[in-house]
């Protein structure tokens, strides 16, 4: 049975479930967090991010661009993840961004688009 794939941010990580397993997407993390797996070549480049955020780019171009590095820089990282979900492990894309306006979105899309669920942790998401 193939694992699912969620996403969230860093400050909702205390509602994951202790038996998934967090994947690191961005550059940097937090003091004090721990993540089960780490995935470089996922990372937007700084040149990237930094067109992003200084508005030189709009979310279209940023989502071309990342796009374009995430289907041949993050290609090994991108199997890695597949290897894993197959293998029946749930995972979660952890970054900084509280909006949708993110990477781990577009990560989610391709893995969409690869026939895996894909869902995002909300607070209280696992209350029934």
């Amino acid at each position: 049975m193939k694992g699912k794939l969620f996403l969230t941010y860093f400050a909702r990580l205390k509602y994951v479930p202790k038996e998934y397993k967090t994947c690191r997407i961005s550059r940097t993390v937090p003091n004090g967090i721990n993540l089960d797996y780490l995935f470089p070549n996922l990372y937007p480049t700084k040149l990237l991010l930094s067109f992003y955020k200084s508005n030189k780019i709009d979310f279209n171009e940023y989502t071309q661009r990342y796009l374009e590095h995430a289907l041949t820089v993050g290609q090994p990282d991108i199997l890695n993840i597949k290897e894993k979900l197959d293998n029946g492990e749930n995972l979660v894309l952890v970054c900084y961004e509280k909006n949708h306006l993110c990477h781990r979105f577009i990560l989610g899309s391709i893995f969409e688009h690869l026939g895996y669920e894909v869902n995002e942790i909300w607070k209280n998401w696992l209350v029934s």
